[in-house]
């Protein structure tokens, strides 16, 4: 993305990944791992689209774990903006 001018960020990353979620939750799952991998941190809006796609697809197990993943990322749960 990078190449054809679009600087890629968390909130780039988050619009792409509404886009995989609609049938690929495998897919999602790399590519939050190549998020990290590129030092572009998920938000809390970012994890909230991944379990809000695992509960709709009845993966509660999977998203109590994406859960787990975001607490210890050391998200702020508390307050943050959409987009930031």
């Amino acid at each position: 993305m990078a190449v054809k001018g679009i600087s890629v960020n968390v909130v780039t990353c988050n619009t792409l990944l509404c886009g995989f979620i609609v049938g690929k939750l495998k897919e999602v799952t790399n590519f939050l791992n190549e998020m990290v991998l590129k030092t572009i941190n998920p938000s809390v809006y970012t994890y909230n689209i991944l379990v809000d796609a695992l509960c709709k697809k009845g993966k509660l197990k999977e998203a109590k774990s994406m859960i787990t993943v975001m607490m210890k990322s050391f998200v702020n749960l508390i307050s943050e903006k959409h987009g930031s």
